[in-house]
């Protein structure tokens, strides 16, 4: 077994956000020869972790079949110092593998002891948001604009491992056979290997056949050793970048952490103009460095809110805001937008990132008439000529020629006035264009934004659906 441990310069940010103090986090990868615990081998267990307010990468490869049990004894013996594992789809592979293999051996299962956060099932519910085509890791990667020097999968580096041990025995036979001819004490090749001063390998060599590696300056085992750490090492460097961004994400989805701007009031002798949008903004150290990245282009989503266009009274207006600190006004965030046509009224949630490293998200209101739906439509009337429902114990007062038996559709009272929307019941009484349309609209008052409670619920719910996690 060969052991490689090496500093990196990467920054600590990639443990914080996590349920475990940053020193008892343990990022891990495995390598194996195959896909099934039953006759597959783990051949590389890679690690990194902080010690000393550093990032170390530790690494293990098996050099000989019979030396996995060792292999494993030893990472679990390691494991004993951190209470969180984080990896990437580990849940289904990685971890019920290295649990096989532990079992074939009769080695104590010290994994399901240990908290996990598995990146890949964190971040799969914002696909959509991040506009993905898959959730791969090296996808993810390539969106943050991490770039790989490792052209290779882990089933491509299946051969390459084969062609490693065969390599690595045949130059630690010629080894020992020159001390046999020269008695000198030369050093041995696994202690070469683990020298850990490995070329990198050729740009240009499309593959590593015998072709391209018998122009390697040096042992070929040597240069297929480093092609089996690069890819597992930069498959845990991965991991590190990737965790910023789930923090990020959890931030964004936490409705605690987003602040009311409250509205700028215009002087005496200025005139009121309606606000267009309720405006929140979140600045946290989990988004910093990830929010431009994320979102170089504002993110709207259109709220399944039926036809509003027929209801909408106005077009949309400019926006102000102010900061929920101070009652000083501040610029608008925006630039004034055209009015719209009047079909444009269908609420979109907006997020963008803004240049100070912070997000902002507009729920827009809605200016027209809505109407209030009764459940209970069969005791009920609708009055044609008044567009609205009455209970049937004053509807018998009305002549009939002036009445009819409500529908689901027609039974409900108008109402006219500003409306937020909202995902579940937190507001009520409940306003639609139709009815059981999965979004409903609700009057805000000023005591709305006081009540925190309510306010983080009714965000809760419109985070979710923008961020795609409903």
């Amino acid at each position: 077994m060969l052991h490689f441990e090496t500093e990196t310069e990467r920054s600590t940010d990639s443990f914080s956000g996590f349920s475990a103090p940053p020193e008892k986090i343990l990022f891990i990868d495995i390598e194996t020869t195959g896909f099934s615990a039953d006759s597959a081998y783990v051949y590389l267990i890679g690690t990194a972790f902080l010690a000393d307010g550093r990032v170390h990468i530790q690494q293990w490869l098996l050099d000989d079949f019979a030396c996995e049990k060792e292999l494993l004894s030893v990472f679990l013996k390691f494991c004993a110092d951190f209470s969180l594992l984080v990896h990437y789809n580990g849940t289904a592979f990685d971890i019920p593998f290295l649990q096989k293999r532990c079992r074939r051996y009769r080695l104590p299962d010290r994994l399901s002891g240990l908290a996990q956060t598995d990146l890949y099932r964190s971040l799969s519910p914002y696909q959509r948001l991040l506009g993905l085509a898959d959730l791969k890791q090296k996808t993810l990667e390539q969106r943050i604009g991490l770039q790989r020097e490792d052209r290779f999968s882990g089933g491509d580096l299946i051969p390459v491992y084969a062609e490693f041990l065969g390599r690595f025995r045949f130059e630690r036979l010629r080894a020992r056979e020159g001390e046999a001819d020269t008695g000198a004490d030369t050093a041995s090749a696994a202690d070469a290997l683990s020298g850990g001063n490995f070329p990198a390998y050729s740009r240009d060599i499309p593959d590593f056949s015998d072709t391209g590696l018998v122009r390697m300056p040096e042992s070929p085992a040597k240069a297929l050793l480093y092609v089996l750490l690069l890819h597992n090492r930069e498959d845990l460097t991965g991991l590190l970048s990737i965790a910023p961004l789930n923090h990020a994400l959890k931030a964004l989805a936490d409705a605690s952490g987003w602040k009311y701007l409250i509205p700028a009031n215009p002087s005496l002798t200025e005139a009121a103009e309606p606000e267009t949008a309720a405006v929140f903004r979140l600045q946290c150290s989990a988004v910093l460095g990830v929010s431009r990245l994320l979102f170089p282009e504002p993110v709207s989503r259109l709220l399944p809110a039926g036809d509003l266009a027929a209801a909408a009274e106005t077009a949309a207006v400019p926006e102000v805001s102010c900061c929920a600190e101070s009652a000083v006004p501040l610029k608008p965030l925006t630039a004034a937008a055209p009015s719209p046509p009047a079909k444009a009224a269908v609420p979109a949630l907006t997020l963008s990132a803004e240049p100070e490293g912070f997000f902002t998200l507009k729920i827009p209101y809605f200016y027209g008439i809505l109407k209030y739906f009764y459940e209970d439509y069969k005791d009920y009337y609708y009055l044609p000529l008044e567009d609205c429902a009455i209970h049937k114990s004053v509807a018998e007062f009305v002549d009939k020629a002036y009445r009819k038996k409500a529908t689901r559709k027609t039974c409900y009272q108008k109402k006219e006035g500003k409306f937020l929307p909202q995902t579940e019941a937190v507001c009520s009484p409940e306003f639609r264009p139709e009815p059981k349309t999965p979004i409903s609209f609700f009057e805000p008052d000023s005591s709305f934004f006081q009540d925190r409670q309510r306010l983080e619920r009714w965000l809760s719910g419109l985070l979710c659906w923008l961020l795609g996690r409903s």
